[in-house]
């Protein structure tokens, strides 16, 4: 896609990424992990972090309408349209976590493995089409929440759980950032330090030096993906 694109097209949606991902990494403070290590034990536990879950998916959407706002302001209608169908998928992917902790807590890896291969085939599909159909640029922001959307509906079909429900109070939270706060703070900081570079080679170099610097980086994690997956899973 990068190369179908070209450098500079490639480098905006870069870009344009990082903006959004760094203002959401703040509020990327979710206790689903406790539902991976709790595997089903603890009563109205999958309630309580869904409530909190849905309070911090809440704050990311003031913060990604609050982009398209300040986008519009300036009228710049690409930034602002690419950035809502990015920032979407990634302000609502909280919820779809928690469905997926909570099935690997209870040893159920087959549904994420599933919704795995269909979100990943719907957006290559779905992004490859339009980007070959002449949609540039809004067929890279287009494929992605397209392809959230299935993986989505999986879970939901996958779970028995209600998942439009929860214990809404704040005591979850603040347990959570008392005994995790530096575990919060070092993954917080090693997300945005991953970003700001794009950010700044961007505002510097512009949008073709990003796009050639992201296509190249991107070519590293593909070679040991297989293996990483082994050293990132919180249960195993």
């Amino acid at each position: 896609l990068a190369r179908m694109l070209g450098p500079a097209v490639f480098g905006e949606y870069v870009l344009i990424t990082s903006i959004i991902l760094l203002l959401l990494t703040p509020l990327s403070f979710s206790p689903a992990q406790l539902l991976v290590s709790d595997r089903g034990r603890t009563p109205q536990l999958f309630e309580r972090v869904m409530g909190m879950t849905w309070l911090v998916t809440g704050g990311k959407l003031v913060v990604l309408f609050g982009f398209v706002v300040w986008a519009l302001s300036r009228n710049n209608f690409q930034f602002a349209c690419v950035g809502l169908l990015v920032g979407l998928p990634a302000a609502l992917s909280d919820w779809t976590n928690v469905i997926k902790s909570d099935l690997e807590g209870r040893g159920l890896f087959r549904p994420n493995f599933v919704v795995q291969i269909v979100q990943v085939s719907a957006h290559a599909c779905v992004t490859i089409g339009l980007v070959w159909a002449g949609w540039g640029i809004y067929g890279l922001a287009v494929g992605g929440f397209v392809g959230f959307l299935p993986s989505a509906a999986v879970y939901l079909a996958l779970t028995e759980r209600h998942v439009t429900q929860g214990s809404m109070n704040t005591g979850i939270f603040f347990d959570q950032l008392r005994s995790g706060f530096w575990l919060w703070l070092g993954s917080v900081s090693a997300t945005w330090f991953s970003r700001v570079d794009k950010l700044l080679l961007g505002h510097w170099g512009g949008d073709t030096q990003l796009g050639l610097y992201n296509r190249a980086t991107n070519y590293g994690p593909i070679s040991h993906i297989a293996l990483n997956s082994l050293m990132t899973n919180a249960t195993v």
